[in-house]
């Protein structure tokens, strides 16, 4: 049987993540902070796998840095909404996106948030009175990267009502060989091409423009400090 392992801090607290080595556990707390750290047995995780699709991304949207921050620290992130259980599956890659900040890893379990076991989170509640978190997406392998990096690998990133998206690589792969083929700039480059200021009036013989300033657009792949993704 797999074993993993549990880790009782000094100060009285049992993190909710377990870790696949005692190695893990000590890098993610330090030997100075940590009581003791037990071996328990590995539980089966029971994420579905009915019509999952290893295009999709999972996208956790409107986090504050914050969030991302301790989202790494203890191991998982808290939300209201379930993601689909048809879409999500162990080791699907997974974002949670702030203003200009991104954390990047791969979806490991899915837990109903229960305040005594995901205690990591109980210091922001008083942010959200109205209302406690319902789920819990523990995560591996995740890192922090710029904003602009993440839409450089995964395109551009919206916000969803609800908090929760999906991206599917395949349709970004799709669109990227069409305008390749039509010499077009790519999906995620910063070009006026790709800027909501950009306004197409070639019908009316106008050529394009730009909305903040109502003058021509040089070409499609000029750019400036305003640049905004459409």
């Amino acid at each position: 049987m797999n074993k993993l392992y549990k880790v009782q801090l000094k100060d009285g607290k049992i993190p909710a993540t377990l870790y696949q080595s005692t190695a893990e556990a000590i890098k993610a707390h330090g030997a100075s902070n940590i009581a003791k750290i037990d071996e328990v047995p590995a539980k089966k995780v029971s994420l579905t796998e009915v019509n999952k699709s290893k295009d999709l991304v999972l996208v956790l949207s409107s986090r504050s840095e914050e969030d991302l921050a301790l989202s790494i620290k203890c191991g998982y992130a808290v939300t209201y909404n379930c993601p689909s259980y048809k879409k999500i599956f162990q080791g699907m890659k997974y974002l949670e996106v702030s203003e200009n900040l991104v954390l990047e890893g791969e979806i490991y379990k899915l837990d109903k948030f229960d305040l005594k076991t995901h205690h990591d989170w109980a210091a922001i509640l008083p942010r959200h009175t109205e209302k406690l978190w319902k789920w819990s997406i523990y995560h591996r392998n995740a890192k922090i990267i710029s904003r602009d990096e993440a839409e450089h690998k995964y395109g551009k990133i919206n916000g969803v009502q609800g908090g929760i998206g999906y991206i599917d690589l395949s349709e970004i792969a799709a669109n990227t060989e069409k305008q390749r083929k039509l010499g077009n700039p790519l999906p995620n480059e910063k070009v006026c091409f790709n800027c909501k200021q950009m306004m197409w009036m070639v019908g009316l013989g106008l050529g394009l423009k730009c909305r903040l300033t109502s003058k021509n657009i040089e070409n499609r792949r000029h750019t400036c400090d305003k640049f905004e993704f459409k």
